[in-house]
């Protein structure tokens, strides 16, 4: 009898043991399926933080070229308020 219950016992563990390998496979595959899904978070994420970067280089070099442009419009009005002047005393000159 007690072999029998030995054997019963060993058979018990056996199946005790496949469980708990069939267990943690399968929590390991879910830790390394979290994992990948994270990882494609991440890699999103960065993605997005990106083009948002990008996006305010784009932004601040579009303001700067607009002062630039600005300023070369400023200078440029100032030489013609400042060749008309010329131009007006020239002309009252001549008379």
């Amino acid at each position: 009898m007690e072999i029998f219950e030995v054997q019963n016992q060993l058979e018990k563990m056996k199946e005790n043991k496949e469980q708990y390998r069939l267990q943690y496979e399968k929590i390991k595959n879910e830790l390394i399926r979290m994992r990948k899904v994270q990882d494609q978070e991440k890699e999103n994420e960065i993605q997005r933080q990106t083009h948002e970067l990008d996006n305010l280089k784009l932004q601040i070099q579009s303001q700067q070229i607009a002062a630039q442009e600005k300023q070369t419009i400023a200078q440029l009005k100032s030489q013609i308020n400042f060749l008309q002047e010329k131009y007006t005393l020239l002309i009252s000159f001549s008379k």
